[in-house]
């Protein structure tokens, strides 16, 4: 009788070890249990033999077919190489007086100031696994190793009825955001909240298996779903909203981070201002008539966000009954893009939805 003794490591982690591989061993086994005269013995486990002859042949072709599918997974899994590239990215000039570009519609349109429509690109960034086919634009504009902060509407900064495309918006930038990637997430409220943050980095594909990166970018969706999923009933001290401040935050985190990578500011919210420095939802003011450079120079104190390329997504009338109109809203875009401009970064979308992402 063939005797296998099997050593088990102390503190050795089973689940360590790549699923393939046991079908490897297992097949293994049966082939030496078919070929043993005499049985086997595993252990404590004695396995009698495996005659007649056509039960032998059966065991060792179930075997080799075990070990077959072991190794095709084993090299399936194996860390991929992508040769995709980046193109370089031009840096958009803006001019706070420029007109709208295009009229906001229901979500279709691009509403911007200067050249804030999406960059048409030659080839494509890798798509992280969780990200969508139609949100590749995301990919191509938050790369790998990013600086990457998300500023999300919160409490009852959430415009009515539009919490459901401000989840999904978010959702989609943390699954879209390039491998290697360092996240922030931050709340806007009336008052800044700044215990209630998040911060992940996307895992990097290079080093381990693809079922082992895959696995990290679902443990990264689960922490960045309950986060999201916390902010409905977020409150803060005070009325209104003051996403200036969470500029202010995003400013903050990308000085903390390396200055070497490329940096992406994210703002989903309703594009409106209501803080008691500034406050833009006068709507017996049209904001097509705001001028932005008065209102840039009424603010004390402004950001720097280091240069970052901000997008402000989820642009919204404010409230349902006042009816602001499209040409209204670009006002809205020129006033943001006047104040990223001040704060040292450029304007590369103001729109209802991301690209890839409408309702």
């Amino acid at each position: 009788m063939i005797g296998v003794d099997l050593v088990v490591a102390s503190g050795m982690d089973f689940g360590a070890i790549p699923r393939p591989i046991w079908l490897v061993v297992v097949g293994l086994l049966l082939i030496v249990w078919a070929l043993a005269p005499d049985g086997l013995a595993l252990g404590k486990l004695q396995l009698p033999p495996s005659k007649p002859l056509w039960r032998q042949g059966c065991y060792a072709g179930i075997g080799a077919v075990l070990i077959l599918v072991g190794i095709y997974f084993v090299n399936a899994s194996e860390p991929r190489t992508s040769f995709a590239t980046v193109m370089p990215r031009p840096t958009p000039s803006f001019a706070a007086s420029a007109p709208a570009t295009a009229p906001l519609a229901s979500g279709a349109a691009t509403v911007s100031s200067g050249s804030a429509q999406p960059n048409v690109r030659h080839a494509h960034a890798e798509r992280p696994p969780l990200c969508h086919e139609s949100s590749q634009w995301i990919a191509d504009e938050v790369p790998a190793e990013s600086e990457l902060v998300l500023l999300v509407a919160a409490g009852d900064t959430i415009p009515r009825n539009e919490w459901a495309n401000y989840r999904r918006m978010a959702l989609d930038v943390v699954h879209c955001a390039g491998n290697g990637s360092s996240i922030t997430l931050r709340p806007i409220t009336a008052r800044p909240l700044m215990a209630h943050s998040l911060e992940i980095a996307t895992p990097i594909e290079s080093g381990t298996s693809y079922l082992r990166f895959r696995d990290a970018w679902q443990t990264l969706d689960q922490r960045a779903i309950r986060w999201i999923d916390s902010l409905p009933t977020l409150r803060s001290p005070g009325r209104g909203s003051d996403p200036i401040m969470a500029l202010f935050a995003a400013g903050e985190d990308l000085t903390l981070g390396d200055a070497s990578r490329h940096r992406v500011i994210i703002a989903i919210f309703n594009g409106w201002q209501q803080s008691e420095d500034l406050n833009v939802f006068g709507y017996r003011r049209d904001p097509r008539r705001l001028n932005a450079q008065d209102a840039v120079r009424a603010l004390q104190s402004l950001p720097d966000v280091h240069g970052a390329g901000v997008m402000i997504v989820g642009m919204t009338s404010g409230e349902p009954g006042i009816g602001v109109t499209s040409a209204q809203l670009a006002g809205l875009c020129r006033f943001w893009g006047a104040i990223v401009a001040a704060s040292h970064g450029s304007m590369r979308l103001c729109r209802v939805d991301l690209p890839g992402t409408n309702r």
